[in-house]
């Protein structure tokens, strides 16, 4: 259904306003000029004036009240396009975050290798000993991007708990007592 324009909206307003006001006058008009019969038919006549008033009052609160919604529907319009821009500002700088991220994860990711590089090259022992002074996470890390090779010799020269507790992390498994 197509919305009416301001103009359209407008003409049928004063289209209602100007009924309602003719058949208030003519309502009005016809009392002054109507001699009655009885009281009936004067109670009659008070009455229809009254409703007549009562629809004015009326008409004129709809209209008050359709002003209102107008200048309701303004503001959440202003509001809707603020919370689009602020969506717009928002996705651009998660953007920016997930861009960061990425470059800090390749930073972090060539790092990594050059120290898995580095770890592989070394003496076995010397690598065993120095692996197993590092964070567990970084341990593992090291050894998972080691050729397998070097990342056995090195695993050989471990304690077997601390073999262990990296082998589980490269392996990405958890193993559950079942005792």
């Amino acid at each position: 259904m197509k919305k009416p324009s301001q103009r359209q909206e407008i003409l049928t307003t004063l289209l209602i306003v100007f009924f309602s006001l003719f058949q208030t006058y003519s309502i009005a008009r016809a009392a002054e000029s109507t001699e009655y019969g009885s009281v009936e038919e004067r109670r009659l006549e008070a009455s229809l004036v009254q409703n007549a008033k009562d629809e004015e009052i009326r008409l004129d609160t709809i209209i008050a009240r359709k002003n209102e919604l107008k200048i309701l529907e303004k503001a959440v319009d202003k509001k809707l396009v603020q919370v689009e821009e602020k969506i717009t500002e928002l996705k651009k700088i998660k953007l920016a975050i997930d861009s960061l991220l990425e470059k800090r994860s390749a930073t972090e990711l060539a790092k990594l290798e050059t120290l898995a590089k580095i770890y592989g090259k070394m003496d076995a022992p010397r690598a065993a000993r120095a692996i197993a002074s590092l964070d567990r996470k970084l341990a593992s890390n090291l050894l998972a991007a080691m050729k397998a090779k070097s990342a056995a010799k090195i695993l050989d020269q471990l304690p077997p708990r601390i073999a262990g507790e990296l082998t589980t992390k490269v392996s990405g498994t958890q193993l559950y007592n079942t005792d």
